[in-house]
């Protein structure tokens, strides 16, 4: 994860308030942050706001904490994590 940081592929978003329904809304949002070939780590709210619009989107992974390994963490370019998630992994980790 420091590796990312270095290279400045890591991203924190606030966690989602409001349901993403359509895959055109989620991608446009991705094109915004240039949020490509991403693993994306959310909390369990936010995943279930977000799950329908990003699913058809190509070379995107989206998981909560408890869901994620190593492995997902070099496969992809940039990791995107919600503020909720960061928290529960500060609580799981400290």
């Amino acid at each position: 994860i420091s590796e990312k940081i270095k290279s400045k592929n890591l991203l924190i978003f606030n966690d989602f308030g409001n349901e993403i329904k359509k895959t055109k809304e989620m991608s446009l949002i991705l094109k915004k942050f240039e949020i490509f070939n991403s693993l994306i780590i959310l909390d369990k709210l936010s995943k279930s706001k977000i799950e329908k619009s990003i699913r058809n989107i190509p070379n995107i992974k989206v998981t909560d904490i408890n869901h994620f390994s190593a492995f997902d963490i070099v496969k992809f370019k940039k990791i995107v994590f919600t503020e909720s998630s960061v928290k529960e992994l500060e609580k799981r980790y400290s």
